[in-house]
């Protein structure tokens, strides 16, 4: 299996020499892979329960996924929209908060905006934005996902052993398979297992996936 997966890093122009296991079984029964690093300190990582409960077409499948993640740099775009969001959520928080104080003041008695008691207005306001942006952010997450689904399909040119992975999944994270709108639109981190299995089935004359240099 380590073979396998380092031919498929060097297909997807991952160089990397080695393959971790991390003994979770102990902690959960969560399946999990990833691939970390910056240039040399490149790391491929398997937990050992997604080897336990896989097969080899799957574990291929699931690396050729986070391979996607991977090549396509989502976790520094991740992390670039969070810094963005964060910086416009607090201008946006400080002005509505100083507004709030000002239109609260008589009324719970508030001193001003550096009161303690003015605090649970600034939490309020904290939770309201979050509740408001995580719509957006679900869905750019969704994106992502449906992206790296369908790089490691292209990769390992194994469609069936993508419809079967995410059955596996659903079985293993006991998770809805179908949810409803309301609960992906709020919840929906990465597509329903329904909608990956029909991405997969109808995922045909794709382009092929993106170099690693680019």
């Amino acid at each position: 299996m380590k073979s396998k997966i380092l031919e498929l890093a060097d297909e997807a122009n991952i160089p990397a020499d080695h393959v971790y296991e991390v003994n979770m079984s102990e902690k959960t029964n969560a399946l999990n892979a990833y691939v970390t690093g910056i240039g040399a300190n490149k790391r491929i990582v398997l937990w050992d329960t997604t080897l336990n409960k896989l097969d080899d077409s799957e574990i291929l499948f699931i690396m050729g996924h986070e391979m996607g993640h991977y090549v396509m740099k989502h976790v520094y775009i991740g992390l670039a929209g969070y810094l963005l969001v964060s910086l416009a959520g607090f201008y946006v928080i400080d002005k509505l908060y100083k507004r709030t104080v000002r239109l609260t003041r008589s009324m719970f008695h508030l001193e001003g905006r550096h009161d303690l008691a003015a605090l649970p207005l600034l939490l309020l306001l904290f939770s309201v934005l979050s509740f408001a942006v995580t719509p957006f952010s679900n869905a750019v997450s969704r994106y992502q996902e449906n992206k790296a689904d369908q790089y490691g399909i292209e990769l390992t040119e194994n469609r069936e052993a993508a419809v079967k992975t995410f059955q596996d999944l659903a079985v293993t994270g006991l998770s809805q398979v179908d949810p409803p709108v309301l609960v992906k639109i709020f919840r929906g981190s990465h597509p329903s297992i329904m909608e990956r299995i029909q991405h997969a089935e109808k995922e045909e004359n794709a382009p092929e996936h993106q170099d690693a240099d680019k």
